[in-house]
């Protein structure tokens, strides 16, 4: 049995997900994205 990595096993759980909630998902992740490299950014500021 071949082992899947981790990332491809959160696709593969994405990719179960109804549009909707792979919207939601897509949606939150951004949200923590930008909210993280803009957390960077105000470092290199400072």
């Amino acid at each position: 049995m071949l082992k899947t990595s981790a990332f491809q096993q959160a696709i593969e759980t994405v990719e179960k997900l109804s549009l909707e909630e792979q919207e939601i998902l897509l949606d939150t992740l951004l949200k923590r994205f930008h909210l993280q490299r803009r957390g960077i950014l105000v470092q290199e500021i400072q």
